[in-house]
């Protein structure tokens, strides 16, 4: 990993929902990619064993998992030798010069326990392993597990913004409103850089969406709802399925979910600075 030192701080931002479904690994994908390609040093960490934004930025194969060292190994090393060999792992993604990955394995979801038991202040585990990156990287994007387990605790700890992405279904509002708490009881009851990102919004949804409007009208008169939102686009599944970043693949120029991301990435360069 090459990378040139910064003097400022790494802007650090948790994406996060309780439930699966809601668009996390395709927002953090994007998110990263556009400020890649906005010319910002940006490390995306892959935090969910699913590891689907390392299937994505990899190009992985159905099946294929990302070769060692991936995070799992990086815990492993901090917990059981007391070694930090998180600049091992980390990697440039061929798309654009100024992304970088942190990948992540199934391996991940046995390694939940022992961050647990294993460090005497298991919340903080992140914020170790992640000290010699400080000022290396202009953003860090975090792509939380859809749970809320110790991975999440610690994307938390250390974020100093929290993105709930969610769609217009029940499960997914209702895992923001599980994760929400969550944030306040680690960061704090006065913790307001929330947002929430609606996405696969389908504008024929109006049943749905009147069902959810009280939770929903309770997050935008909090400050919490962002106005802009991702509509649902075949062109996202199709995306998926070639294990192609939107953000990167001319094919996906015209995409209205493309435009989309690019608009909430110029807020984020905008807002969240």
């Amino acid at each position: 990993m090459e990378t040139t030192k910064k003097p400022e701080n790494m802007i650090k931002i948790a994406i996060c929902n309780a439930k699966g479904g809601s668009g996390k690994s395709a927002t953090s994908t994007s998110l990263a990619a556009y400020l890649a390609i906005q010319g910002k040093k940006t490390l995306l960490v892959d935090a969910n064993p699913q590891a689907n934004s390392s299937r994505l930025l990899l190009r992985l194969d159905f099946l294929e998992a990302a070769p060692e060292p991936t995070l799992y190994d990086v815990l492993y090393s901090f917990l059981e030798r007391k070694q930090n060999i998180i600049e091992e792992a980390i990697r440039s993604v061929e798309h654009n010069k100024n992304l970088f990955l942190l990948p992540a394995t199934l391996q991940l979801e046995r390694m939940k326990t022992n961050v647990t038991i294993n460090s005497r202040r298991p919340v903080e585990v992140f914020k170790n392993l992640f000290k010699p990156l400080g000022e290396k990287f202009d953003y860090l994007i975090l792509d939380c597990p859809a749970d809320l387990s110790i991975y999440v605790e610690n994307s938390l700890e250390i974020a100093d913004y929290v993105l709930c992405t969610s769609t217009y279904a029940r499960q997914s509002v209702e895992g923001v409103a599980q994760a929400i708490p969550l944030v306040w009881e680690i960061k704090g009851d006065d913790f307001t850089k929330i947002k929430v990102l609606m996405t696969k919004v389908k504008a024929s949804a109006t049943v749905i969406q009147r069902k959810l409007a009280e939770y929903i009208g309770e997050l935008r008169e909090a400050g919490y709802m962002l106005e802009m939102t991702i509509p649902e686009e075949q062109a996202v599944e199709n995306a998926d399925m070639d294990n192609a970043v939107i953000m990167f693949n001319p094919a996906y120029r015209r995409s209205k979910a493309r435009k989309a991301y690019e608009q909430f990435g110029a807020w984020v360069l905008k807002n969240w600075t």
